[in-house]
């Protein structure tokens, strides 16, 4: 029986390791593929969900943080642009909105500082 991490080859002569953003249970034929949002290193025993701001990276392999003026989506699958009027850190868990006199454009790690004689309202474009 194979252990955790690995599954038994097609003539169940030996034991093979699961690839990254794959698991297994011991004894099973096959290593799975992890859900949405989900990443596991090679030879795991389960998938792990990343930590807020972070997401999979394409091989489901390991974590990585948005970028700024992004954000994880609902199932922490990808990196989604922060609407305008909002901005996020690299890493953030959420996009913030703009103080008063400040905007920002989709997509926004920071706000910008309206110019003398102009305003806008918390949250502007």
């Amino acid at each position: 029986t194979c252990s955790s991490g690995s599954y038994s080859s097609p003539d169940r002569s030996s034991c093979m390791w699961c690839y990254p953003g794959k698991y297994s249970s011991a004894g099973s034929p096959q290593c799975l593929d992890c859900l949405r949002g989900k990443f596991a290193p090679a030879q795991s025993s389960h998938c792990m969900a990343c930590d807020a701001g972070w997401v999979p990276n394409a091989d489901k392999s390991q974590c990585e943080p948005c970028q700024g003026g992004k954000v994880p989506d609902e199932d922490q699958f990808k990196c989604q642009n922060c609407s305008a009027g909002e901005f996020a850190l690299m890493g953030s868990e959420n996009c913030i909105a703009c103080p008063s006199g400040f905007y920002s454009f989709v997509g926004s790690s920071s706000c910008t500082q309206c110019q003398e004689g102009k305003y806008s309202a918390e949250g502007s474009s």
